[in-house]
């Protein structure tokens, strides 16, 4: 929503091109002549040029607080953790719901 963090990723393919639609803001333009206040935007290079505002401070902590966490948690162990979770939630769904009243499609651990 208004003020979140979000992103996208642009391909390296699209940075220069100009003409593509793009939501673009203040922080997208040119740093050269970024506070001239002229009319055209003209962009700023590779991905720089898809920005639409300043990071909000307070969010961006947030953020970097738990991305320091994933870091140290380690993605191999998290993702160890989801396939027991995801196996835990195949057993408690086969335990409680009637049988064939629900299939998994995706790969089961």
């Amino acid at each position: 929503g208004p003020g979140g963090i979000g992103g996208a990723f642009v391909h390296e393919r699209h940075h220069g091109n100009t003409f593509i639609p793009r939501h673009a803001g203040w922080w997208a333009h040119r740093k050269d002549d970024r506070f001239k206040m002229e009319e055209a935007f003209i962009p700023s290079n590779g991905a720089f040029g898809w920005q639409q505002s300043n990071p909000p401070v307070l969010l961006f902590a947030t953020l970097r607080a738990s991305l320091e966490l994933f870091h140290e948690a380690t993605m191999p162990a998290l993702r160890r953790k989801s396939e027991v979770l995801t196996r835990y939630l195949e057993i408690l769904l086969s335990l409680e719901l009637p049988a064939g009243s629900f299939s998994v499609i995706t790969p089961s651990y």
